[in-house]
C-alpha cells in the first residue's frame, strides 16, 4: 500500500505562509476520517459478544441495539422501495413504448409491401429506427439500475453501511453499546 503525501494548509496564495501539514485523504476515500464500512455490523457483532451480568440484560441490550440499527436502515430502506417503484413504473412505460414502435415499424413494413412511396417510407423509418436506437440504450440502463436496486433490496444494511462508508466521521453518532438495565 503507498502512503499519499500530507496536504499543506496554507493562507496565501503563493503558499509562504505554511500554518500546518495534515493527513491527506486515505486511499479510495472523499474525507480523512470516514465512517467504518462495518459502522452496523460491528454493533451489532459487539453486543452478542459481550459478557452480561444475566440473560434480561443482554436480551434488552441486544433488542437495542438492533432497534437502533433497524432505526437507521429504515428510511434507506423506504427510499430503496421507492426507487424500485418508480422504477418498475418507468420500465413498464419503456416497454409500452417499444411496443407502439414494433407497431409503428410493422406498418412501414406493410406500407412498404403495398407499393406506397418509398421516399416516405424511408424518411419514416429512419425516424423510427432512431427512436428503437435511443430506446435500446433506454433499456440498458435500466438493467443496469434494476441490477443496482436488486442488491439494495436483497441486503439493506450493507446498502446503508456502503453509503454511511462514504460520509465523514463527525456527521456519524455511534451506536450505544451500553447495558439496558431496563
Amino acid at each position: 500500500m503507498s502512503t499519499i503525501p500530507g496536504i499543506k494548509k496554507v493562507d496565501s496564495p503563493d503558499g509562504s505562509d505554511v500554518e500546518e501539514t495534515q493527513p491527506a485523504v486515505q486511499p479510495g476515500h472523499y474525507f480523512v476520517t470516514s465512517v467504518a464500512e462495518d459502522a452496523l455490523d460491528a454493533p451489532r457483532i459487539a453486543a452478542r459478544n459481550a459478557s452480561y451480568p444475566n440473560s434480561e440484560v443482554e436480551r434488552r441490550t441486544i433488542a437495542a441495539v438492533d432497534d437502533e440499527v433497524f432505526d437507521r436502515v429504515r428510511p434507506m430502506e423506504q427510499v430503496i422501495a421507492a426507487q424500485a417503484e418508480e422504477h418498475v413504473s418507468r420500465g413498464r412505460t419503456s416497454v409500452e413504448g417499444a411496443f407502439a414502435l414494433l407497431r409503428e415499424l410493422e406498418a412501414v413494413r406493410d406500407d412498404l409491401r403495398r407499393g406506397q412511396d418509398t421516399a416516405e417510407l424511408t424518411r419514416r423509418y429512419t425516424k423510427l429506427r432512431h427512436e428503437v436506437d435511443r430506446m435500446q440504450g433506454l433499456q440498458q440502463s435500466y438493467g443496469r439500475s434494476a441490477a443496482s436496486l436488486r442488491a439494495k433490496i436483497a441486503d439493506p444494511i450493507a446498502a446503508v453501511q456502503k453509503t454511511l462508508s462514504m460520509m465523514p466521521r463527525e456527521n456519524f453518532r455511534p451506536i450505544d453499546l451500553s447495558p439496558r438495565w431496563q
